[in-house]
Protein backbone atom coordinates (compact mmCIF):
# COMPACT_ATOMS: atom_id res chain seq x y z
CA UNK A 1 0.00 0.00 0.00
CA UNK A 2 2.94 2.54 0.39
CA UNK A 3 3.41 2.71 -3.07
CA UNK A 4 0.35 5.22 -3.36
CA UNK A 5 2.39 7.73 -1.54
CA UNK A 6 4.69 8.73 -4.60
CA UNK A 7 1.42 9.79 -5.81
CA UNK A 8 1.76 13.43 -4.56
CA UNK A 9 5.52 13.30 -5.14
CA UNK A 10 7.58 15.88 -7.40
CA UNK A 11 10.80 15.71 -8.47
CA UNK A 12 13.24 18.78 -7.81
CA UNK A 13 16.47 18.48 -8.84
CA UNK A 14 17.99 15.47 -7.51
CA UNK A 15 15.82 14.79 -4.84
CA UNK A 16 11.97 13.74 -4.66
CA UNK A 17 9.82 16.08 -2.64
CA UNK A 18 6.20 15.23 -1.47
CA UNK A 19 3.24 17.40 -1.02
CA UNK A 20 2.11 15.53 2.69
CA UNK A 21 -1.32 16.96 2.39
CA UNK A 22 -2.52 14.99 -0.74
CA UNK A 23 -5.39 12.45 -0.34
CA UNK A 24 -5.06 8.70 -0.90
CA UNK A 25 -7.55 6.27 -0.47
CA UNK A 26 -6.37 3.20 1.42
CA UNK A 27 -7.69 0.53 4.11
CA UNK A 28 -7.25 0.66 7.73
CA UNK A 29 -4.62 -1.10 8.55
CA UNK A 30 -5.68 -1.37 12.86
CA UNK A 31 -9.49 -3.33 11.78
CA UNK A 32 -8.33 -5.89 8.38
CA UNK A 33 -4.86 -6.80 9.68
CA UNK A 34 -5.65 -6.44 13.75
CA UNK A 35 -8.70 -7.20 15.10
CA UNK A 36 -10.43 -9.57 12.24
CA UNK A 37 -7.27 -11.68 12.15
CA UNK A 38 -7.21 -11.60 15.92
CA UNK A 39 -11.09 -12.53 15.86
CA UNK A 40 -10.90 -15.18 12.39
CA UNK A 41 -11.23 -18.55 14.88
CA UNK A 42 -13.81 -16.67 17.04
CA UNK A 43 -17.49 -18.12 17.57
CA UNK A 44 -19.90 -16.52 15.54
CA UNK A 45 -21.49 -14.28 18.60
CA UNK A 46 -18.36 -12.59 19.20
CA UNK A 47 -18.07 -12.18 15.49
CA UNK A 48 -21.40 -10.75 15.06
CA UNK A 49 -20.60 -8.15 18.32
CA UNK A 50 -17.96 -7.21 16.44
CA UNK A 51 -19.59 -6.48 13.19
CA UNK A 52 -22.39 -4.52 15.31
CA UNK A 53 -19.71 -2.86 17.29
CA UNK A 54 -17.75 -1.28 13.88
CA UNK A 55 -21.73 -0.62 12.54
CA UNK A 56 -22.51 1.51 15.46
CA UNK A 57 -18.93 3.83 15.53
CA UNK A 58 -19.64 4.26 12.03
CA UNK A 59 -15.50 2.57 11.50
CA UNK A 60 -15.42 2.43 7.38
CA UNK A 61 -12.45 0.04 6.31
CA UNK A 62 -11.41 2.10 3.43
CA UNK A 63 -10.91 5.56 3.79
CA UNK A 64 -9.77 8.77 2.39
CA UNK A 65 -6.90 10.39 4.86
CA UNK A 66 -3.98 12.67 3.67
CA UNK A 67 -0.56 10.88 3.21
CA UNK A 68 0.81 13.17 6.56
CA UNK A 69 -2.40 11.05 8.63
CA UNK A 70 -1.11 7.75 7.12
CA UNK A 71 2.28 7.96 8.30
CA UNK A 72 1.97 9.91 11.63
CA UNK A 73 -1.77 10.41 13.10
CA UNK A 74 -3.67 6.99 12.23
CA UNK A 75 -6.27 7.01 14.75
CA UNK A 76 -10.38 5.26 14.51
CA UNK A 77 -12.82 5.03 17.34
CA UNK A 78 -12.59 1.55 17.12
CA UNK A 79 -9.22 1.57 18.12
CA UNK A 80 -9.92 4.03 21.16
CA UNK A 81 -12.46 2.06 22.46
CA UNK A 82 -9.95 -1.12 22.37
CA UNK A 83 -7.40 0.27 23.93
CA UNK A 84 -9.18 1.47 26.84
CA UNK A 85 -11.38 -1.88 27.10
CA UNK A 86 -7.73 -4.03 26.73
CA UNK A 87 -4.61 -1.78 27.05
CA UNK A 88 -2.76 -4.73 27.47
CA UNK A 89 -3.21 -6.05 23.93
CA UNK A 90 -3.36 -2.74 22.28
CA UNK A 91 -0.25 -0.45 23.41
CA UNK A 92 -0.92 3.27 21.75
CA UNK A 93 -4.42 4.35 19.67
CA UNK A 94 -2.11 6.01 17.01
CA UNK A 95 -1.26 3.10 14.09
CA UNK A 96 0.15 6.06 11.83
CA UNK A 97 3.28 3.91 10.03
CA UNK A 98 6.09 5.73 11.12
CA UNK A 99 4.53 5.99 14.53
CA UNK A 100 4.51 2.35 15.07
CA UNK A 101 7.96 2.14 13.97
CA UNK A 102 8.96 4.57 16.29
CA UNK A 103 6.93 2.54 19.25
CA UNK A 104 8.67 -0.85 17.92
CA UNK A 105 12.57 0.67 18.32
CA UNK A 106 11.53 1.82 22.03
CA UNK A 107 10.08 -1.55 22.86
CA UNK A 108 12.87 -3.19 21.73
Amino acid sequence: MLWLLVVGGQVQGSRLRYNYSTEVVLQKINLFQGITSFLSEAPFLLKFGLNILIRRLDTQPVSKMSVYDYLLNNSDPLLKLAAKMVPSMIPTENVGVLDMVSLVDSLT
